[in-house]
């Protein structure tokens, strides 16, 4: 799957065409945000990047690391805030 440059190499099956659609629905709304949780393997990062492609929309991807992980977080906030955003 290609868009504007980029390349997402994924197996399209039901599942992922489920939760795409489920994330889309959510941030599609004004202020709109979603908390993913569950098992490794099911296809949240891939959603989450299709999504975000087909709707320009900006992805910030935090480090596991508790010190940078923090740091993200305080400049996704800044961001949201600087842009009014919500």
């Amino acid at each position: 799957m290609e868009r504007e440059g980029q390349i997402l190499d994924v197996l399209i099956n039901e599942e992922l065409l489920h939760l795409t659609s489920v994330i889309a629905k959510t941030v599609s709304y004004p202020c709109g945000n979603a908390l993913l949780i569950g098992k490794s393997g099911i296809g949240r990062k891939s959603a989450v990047k299709i999504i975000s492609a087909l709707q320009s929309a900006k992805l910030i991807v935090p480090v596991n690391e508790q010190p940078n992980f923090n740091n993200d977080l305080k400049a996704v906030s800044k961001f949201i805030v600087n842009h009014r955003l919500c």
